[in-house]
């Protein structure tokens, strides 16, 4: 049953009670952590470390615990707390240095008490802290023995389940720890239906606390949306002359860039003009230097034709000297044919 129990994760709820203001919630609390811690000790290894020890570890229990035995000024408290916390630090030591020396100062002060089931409860805790060594050696300081008669080893082993009882009495002995656990059981499930209940109220008063808190807020925001849509107007106001101003800026900056272009276009067209003028007086000048041009190879083809006339004169003069050499020639050998001819009539005669 204690294993159904702890499925549901019963240690969150049980260790936040511990801090209630209501002291008959934060005992309940602690009784019901201290009977799950003990029957889960109970039927396994009394030498392996508690199985449920991560669980209250993690959830920062065995701190809450230990701050509860030291505030607490209640003896039973001070009693639950102390051997809950020797119980689940079975054999694994215990680091914290102060909590190690005043839990077991105050168990090995309360092992002789009265009340025999406290004390076997006590005598429990400290064995499972004796499985440490480092622990052990805290308990046995100044000589100290933990004392059990044989009976009363007898009744804890059965209680623990560590030995087996002898086989006569091992049934009743099984019925009774049966009847016990069911009356423990009982005890903690009742326990866990009060938790239930006040955590239901305290959920109802934090729902009703959160309903009010809601609704104040609710009328805060209803209150600072007003205010928020009146400086939202107000604001808007300030935006429509703001954006008025803009577009009056915005039309005056397009007149002024309209009248930076027209003059930005009468320049382009001057340019375009001297650029047009200057192209004219490049051609002229181009046609002027194709003009001079043409005229130097007009003034060049001249030369060279009054060269080859002058060579041509030259020739013909030439030639005309050779044919007047030739006719010279010619008349000279006429002559002297005639003259020949002459002499031979001559010699006829």
């Amino acid at each position: 049953m204690i294993q159904l129990l702890f499925q549901f994760k019963p240690f969150p709820s049980f260790l936040r009670l511990l801090d209630n203001d209501n002291e008959n919630l934060a005992s309940s609390s602690m009784n019901a952590i201290d009977n799950i811690i003990y029957y889960g000790a109970i039927g396994t290894d009394p030498t392996s470390i508690h199985p449920y020890y991560e669980d209250l570890n993690q959830l920062v229990g065995i701190k809450k615990i230990f701050s509860l035995f030291r505030r607490t000024k209640d003896e039973y408290f001070k009693i639950v707390s102390s051997t809950c916390l020797g119980i689940v630090f079975r054999a694994r030591e215990i680091t914290d240095p102060e909590l190690k020396v005043e839990i077991i100062t105050h168990l090995k002060s309360i092992i002789n008490i009265q009340d025999q089931d406290i004390s076997k409860l006590v005598k429990l805790a400290l064995k499972c802290l004796e499985q440490n060594s480092a622990n052990r050696f805290e308990i046995e300081k100044d000589g100290f023995n933990i004392s059990v008669d044989n009976e009363q080893e007898k009744e804890q082993e059965k209680e623990q389940g560590y030995e087996q009882n002898q086989e006569q009495n091992q049934d009743q002995n099984q019925e009774q720890q049966k009847l016990q656990e069911k009356e423990q059981e009982q005890e903690i499930e009742n326990e866990a239906d009060q938790f239930e209940d006040q955590e239901k109220k305290e959920e109802q008063e934090q729902e009703q606390q959160e309903k009010e808190k809601e609704e104040e807020q609710q009328e805060q925001e209803k209150e600072q949306q007003n205010e928020q849509e009146k400086e939202q107007e107000k604001e808007q106001s300030k935006e429509q002359k703001k954006e008025q101003q803009y577009e009056k800026e915005q039309e005056q900056m397009k007149e002024q860039e309209m009248e930076q272009k027209k003059d930005l276009v009468k320049e382009q067209e001057k340019q375009k003009e001297q650029e047009i003028e200057q192209e004219k007086e490049q051609d002229k000048d181009q046609e002027q230097e194709k003009e001079q041009e043409q005229e130097k190879e007009y003034v060049k083809e001249q030369e060279q034709q009054l060269e080859q006339k002058q060579l041509n004169e030259q020739e013909q003069e030439k030639e005309q000297e050779k044919e007047n050499e030739k006719e010279k020639e010619q008349e000279l050998v006429k002559k002297q044919e005639k003259g020949q001819e002459q002499e031979q009539k001559n010699d006829q005669y």
